[in-house]
């Protein structure tokens, strides 16, 4: 997947941030960027989570076709 660049954009004139709404910026941006990092850890879960299943559907193939030969008896 591609990255978008981000675009620059001049400062508005005539805008003025007081501290309280400084610090809320900020807050948002640590709460948008731990939620950005959970959603991280979870896509990288059900990856590891498909490849242990995927694992497995092959080795249970492996010993039905091993029964059907007749190699193994369970």
């Amino acid at each position: 997947m591609q990255k978008e660049a981000i675009k620059y954009q001049p400062p508005v004139e005539g805008v003025v941030v007081t501290q309280e709404e400084e610090q809320q910026i900020l807050k948002l941006g640590q709460i948008a960027g731990e939620q950005l990092r959970q959603n991280h850890k979870d896509v990288r879960l059900f990856g590891r989570l498909s490849t242990v299943m995927a694992f497995l559907l092959g080795m249970e193939s492996a010993v039905l076709w091993l029964v059907a030969c007749g190699i193994v008896t369970l």
